[in-house]
């Protein structure tokens, strides 16, 4: 018996990959994908007590704008999680959260809400990532690393151990942090330098 229609949001490639995982990660008998669409944050919408919401978008930013707007309209998230994933059972998964096949989420990491881990990136023992963040495949984050609001951790990143990410920061593809990065920067380079260049998360939000 179907219980709940499932609405992937943003019609894009990650949406429609997305949408093919959907029935490997949810009960068929439960769970349906009713539509794939895009939802733009300033459009009225109506959802059914039935109807369960998955956000896929790359853009962490429009991660929590799309998370905020289906909350104020009291749309619920669910999460996906991929059975080819392997995550820890002491690890913490956030209502919306995207696990998608052969990432790694390791024991005691935590995972905000609405936050993504795409194919193949590792997220190690103790990793706390904060709401809207993005992990990109082969992008890795060793051991106790904790990252802020709607960071993005581009393909084939690397932040060492024990190091903080703060909210709203990007690290380029295949960069190698070893030093923590301040909010709001950019981290690009071998090994990485960081700048802040961007406007304040809350500025970015309203």
């Amino acid at each position: 018996m179907i219980l709940f229609d499932v609405h992937v949001i943003c019609a894009g490639n990650f949406g429609r990959e997305v949408a093919a995982f959907v029935p490997e990660c949810l009960p068929s008998g439960e769970y349906r994908l009713a539509s794939v669409r895009d939802l733009f944050v300033d459009q009225p919408f109506t959802a059914a007590p039935t109807d369960r919401f998955v956000i896929a978008t790359s853009d962490p930013i429009l991660r929590l704008r799309l998370g905020a707007h289906l909350a104020a309209h009291r749309a619920e998230l669910v999460s996906l999680v991929h059975p080819r994933a392997y995550v820890a059972s002491s690890a913490s998964i956030g209502a919306g959260c995207l696990v998608l096949p052969l990432s790694f989420v390791g024991v005691n990491a935590r995972l905000a809400p609405n936050v993504a881990i795409n194919v193949q990136a590792t997220v190690g023992h103790d990793v706390e990532l904060g709401p809207g963040c993005m992990v990109q495949p082969h992008a890795m984050l060793a051991g106790r690393v904790t990252a802020g609001r709607a960071c993005l951790f581009s393909a084939h990143s690397f932040v060492a151990a024990g190091l903080s990410v703060g909210e709203n920061s990007r690290l380029a593809p295949g960069v190698m942090v070893s030093r923590s990065i301040a909010a709001d920067s950019l981290a690009a380079g071998n090994p990485a330098t960081a700048r802040v260049l961007y406007r304040p998360l809350d500025e970015l939000l309203r």
